[in-house]
């Protein structure tokens, strides 16, 4: 079970530090563009970066958790 964990936080990381890593961040650069607003990929991917890195500490935390539990 701890490897399908690193698997979704490692996809889910790459979805949020790169404008290609996900459909949704696809999206968002369409729907920006469609209103004609700029959302530079230097700036996406700084908020991308400061949001994988939250998630990355919360989730490794988590599993360190539930290894000491016991659970993995």
């Amino acid at each position: 079970m701890p490897s399908l964990m690193l698997l979704a936080m490692a996809s889910t990381m790459a979805g949020a530090l790169t404008v290609i890593g996900a459909a949704s961040s696809i999206i968002s650069i369409s729907v920006a563009a469609k209103k004609r607003e700029e959302l530079p990929v230097g700036e996406f991917m700084l908020m991308g970066f400061a949001i994988t890195v939250l998630t990355t500490a919360l989730t490794l935390g988590w599993m360190a958790r539930l290894q000491a539990a016991g659970a993995g």
